[in-house]
């Protein structure tokens, strides 16, 4: 299924994103669930959830089977594996 999407978005969205000095990641995939993160001058802008509905989400609900919803993942793994090597030192203190 990640080929599929990879696929649709090279056809479909990465080069709208491109226009914009943007750039889109996918982060995970649950089920019929796409999780994405906007790079580039997309990362933050104000239309984030615009560009994930309008630019993301429809080719890759018409062009990959199985996908339902495209969301913009807010996680931040990084800050994640931080914040738990702190919690993990903190217990051990």
């Amino acid at each position: 299924m990640r080929e599929s999407i990879e696929r649709a978005l090279d056809q479909y969205a990465r080069p709208a994103l491109r226009e914009h000095c943007g750039e889109v990641e996918v982060t995970r995939i649950e089920g019929d669930t796409v999780y994405v993160r906007l790079l580039g001058q997309c990362a933050g802008c104000a239309s984030a959830y615009y560009t994930v509905e309008a630019v993301l989400e429809k080719p890759l609900r018409e062009h990959v089977p199985g996908v339902e919803h495209v969301v913009l993942d807010t996680y931040d793994r990084d800050f994640y594996q931080y914040a738990r090597q702190l919690l993990r030192d903190q217990a051990q203190t």
